[in-house]
């Protein structure tokens, strides 16, 4: 169970606004190390929001294992994550290009390496 505190509704998702960079499945296969900050956008699925969560290096392990399970996902570097009523000070983000995006993510996103195996891993050996 997930304690919330603040403001809680009955949504089952919050929208965010994030700053980050686009990255191939090979770029996260192919590293020796684990950067930090490194997401994944399961898709929708999650009651209409998105699974947009940090990936772990356990997590990161199990793509490079399972490589082919990945290839319809998303992976970003994330530089900053904020609620969609927050503000980013862009002179904080890498001067290149950055990428924006707004996100209904849920709050029963994948928070944990046995949620990611069933949900990423299992589910795609029970379908082939």
């Amino acid at each position: 169970m997930k304690t919330r505190y603040g403001f809680v509704s009955n949504s089952s998702s919050s929208s965010f606004i994030i700053a980050c960079d686009p990255i191939k499945l090979e770029d996260i296969t192919n590293r020796s190390d684990c950067r930090s900050n490194i997401f994944m956008d399961g898709g929708y699925g999650l009651m209409d929001a998105c699974d947009f969560f940090e990936l772990t290096p356990r997590m990161i392990e199990e793509i490079k294992k399972n490589n082919q399970n990945f290839n319809n996902h998303s992976f970003y570097e994330v530089y900053e994550m904020i609620d969609s009523s927050s503000s980013i000070d862009v002179r904080t983000l890498p001067q290149r290009h950055v990428m924006f995006l707004s996100m209904d993510i849920s709050y029963h996103t994948t928070d944990n390496l046995e949620l990611f195996i069933a949900r990423y891993i299992k589910d795609q050996e029970n379908e082939n």
